[in-house]
């Protein structure tokens, strides 16, 4: 389900009339409509959230052709991410995360998926954008293994690392952060209560299993995951957890345990089905928001009457 602000009020106007030369020129084979943006270029075709789209291309220093690629080789990367089972995170809990020592860098996932209110955002020897060293938050789920053997070296060194990882890994033993590290927050997974049903159909009596919404055990983890594509299809809606999540931190580590254990439960627990999705157009946030079908048009800056109509 699309949920960006404009994503289908201008659809047609954009479609008919192509994005705005002005902001365009560097890039005329992407064409934005219905909150989406698409790379029609031969050989580097792909297609993301009109907004994301906005502010690579407004932090991207290389060629314009180099960031088609880029983005091309990132979407791949994501799509084989998530086809593996792994699943990003809500901006709820990535503000939770970033907010115990204000952290200025994302360490994981992709380009197309990485959260804009971060100063810089990358992988290890990858940058996204902007600074890479400095206090970070780590994706660990989302990072390769040479990506995590590469993080293992720093995190040693370095008490201003919060990471975001499993309960319970299959690698437990490799993650080696545990041992000098602290967790100061564990998410469970909501737990589905199974109700045995019986249905009579056509004279034959049918037995089956329902997953009822009824929770039993933590009321969290409903809504703290994005679905599968959501970098993609405009798509806000918060998911539930798959596993037991939790937030490691170095012993050294100087922050108010308290506050960030209930930021981080807060968004764990969190009720709403959609992710937040706060218009901002000042700092960090501001490229990105402008991506919007409303910003590229330029309506959130224009001081006469709006109008819009579906």
């Amino acid at each position: 389900m699309r949920g960006f602000p404009g994503s289908s009020l201008f659809g047609t106007l954009l479609r008919a009339t192509g994005p705005l030369p002005s902001l365009v020129l560097p890039f005329p084979k992407v064409w934005t409509a219905e909150g989406l943006s698409t790379c029609i270029d031969n050989g580097y075709q792909w297609t993301i959230n009109s907004t994301m789209w906005n502010h690579l291309r407004v932090k991207w220093q290389g060629q314009p052709l180099d960031l088609l690629r880029r983005i091309h080789e990132e979407v791949h990367l994501q799509n084989t991410l998530e086809a593996s089972g792994y699943r990003s995170p809500t901006w709820r809990i990535l503000r939770a995360l970033q907010a115990i020592t204000k952290t200025k860098v994302l360490i994981g996932e992709s380009t197309v998926t990485a959260a804009p209110f971060f100063e810089g955002a990358g992988r290890p020897s990858k940058p996204y954008w902007g600074p890479q060293q400095g206090r970070r938050v780590i994706l660990w789920e989302s990072l390769s293994l040479e990506g995590q053997q590469e993080c293992l070296s720093e995190l040693q060194n370095d008490a201003e690392q919060v990471i975001w990882c499993k309960a319970k890994p299959k690698d437990k033993a490799t993650q080696t952060f545990r041992d000098y590290g602290k967790c100061i927050f564990e998410g469970k997974q909501a737990k589905v209560k199974q109700e045995r049903v019986c249905c009579l159909l056509v004279l034959n009596l049918v037995s089956s299993t329902l997953d009822n919404d009824n929770q039993e055990g933590s009321s969290g983890g409903k809504h703290v995951t994005r679905a599968r594509s959501w970098w993609k299809r405009g798509d806000v809606d918060a998911c539930a957890a798959q596993t037991n999540m939790q937030c490691w931190v170095s012993q050294e580590m100087v922050f108010d345990d308290e506050q960030a254990e209930t930021h981080l439960r807060e968004a764990w627990e969190h009720e709403s089905g959609k992710d937040e999705m706060n218009v901002v157009l000042q700092g960090l946030e501001q490229h990105f928001w402008r991506g919007t079908e409303a910003g590229w048009l330029g309506c959130y800056d224009l001081a006469g009457e709006t109008w819009a109509g579906n």
